[in-house]
């Protein structure tokens, strides 16, 4: 049963890191990109905030 739990755990890891490097990605494609102000709205900004 502990390793269940622990599979468990993994898996949210990753989910998590996944999530903050997806964000991390949306972000650097903003910034070199340079989006038009839609976009940002869209993708960007949202992601971001919900990280910090």
């Amino acid at each position: 049963m502990g390793q269940n739990k622990r599979k468990q755990r993994t898996a949210q890891l990753y989910r998590e890191w996944n999530d903050i490097i997806l964000a991390d990605h949306i972000k650097m494609q903003c910034a070199d990109l340079a989006y038009s102000k839609t976009m940002i709205t869209m993708g960007c900004v949202p992601i971001k905030t919900e990280q910090e």
